[in-house]
């Protein structure tokens, strides 16, 4: 349950992909694994989650685990992943090769063709983590997204840069959790397992 007057959030990062080392696509599905059991994450939680469907997946299938109903998951558009535009699908090497021009030394503000930036996406999340913080009373937030909006999130609370940002590294089915009271914030914990072995 959330201090008196508290938000806290209980971020989780979606499940693996199998296409590695690309400008991912929105649509790619997660993989799950068979010899694991999520922790049990908060009671009366609500719960939220990217629209794509890699985030939604992770989050039906946490629930699943939960002891207790969990309230029915609601998708934030604000909380999808980084748009690529024309670079979605696409690896890493190929963008580099077709984009010499580009300052690479900044990459938070660089926009795809047809996409949107780091930064861009970081004053997103930034803006929907307030107005959700200001429409809620004291509670537990569960929220299944992507590295780059936990990385925002991350930002957010600490006022770090988007370079600073783009420095974190949060794991796939990873647990952040960030506590605000009014606009002050407190980090509980970055990269937590979130998960053990069956049987152990």
């Amino acid at each position: 349950m959330a201090e008196a007057g508290a938000i806290r959030w209980w971020w989780v990062r979606h499940a693996p992909i199998a296409r590695k080392g690309t400008y991912t696509l929105r649509d790619e599905p997660a993989e799950f694994p068979d010899s694991v059991s999520p922790v049990v994450l908060p009671a009366g939680a609500h719960w939220l989650a990217s629209p794509l469907p890699r985030a939604v997946a992770t989050a039906q299938w946490l629930q699943s685990f939960q002891p207790l109903p969990c309230e029915k998951l609601q998708a934030v558009d604000a909380f999808a992943e980084q748009y690529f535009g024309g670079w979605e699908g696409k690896r890493y090497d190929e963008v580099f090769a077709e984009n010499p021009g580009l300052n690479w030394s900044l990459p938070a503000d660089i926009i795809p063709p047809g996409g949107e930036s780091f930064t861009q996406m970081m004053a997103r999340v930034a803006t929907t983590i307030d107005a959700l913080g200001r429409s809620m009373a004291a509670s537990d937030v569960v929220a299944v997204a992507h590295i780059g909006v936990i990385r925002a999130a991350l930002a957010h609370a600490l006022g770090l840069s988007a370079p600073q940002a783009l420095s974190l590294q949060v794991d796939y089915l990873s647990l952040t959790r960030i506590s605000y009271v009014g606009s002050h914030a407190m980090i509980e914990g970055v990269n937590q397992d979130l998960w053990s072995k069956r049987g152990s």
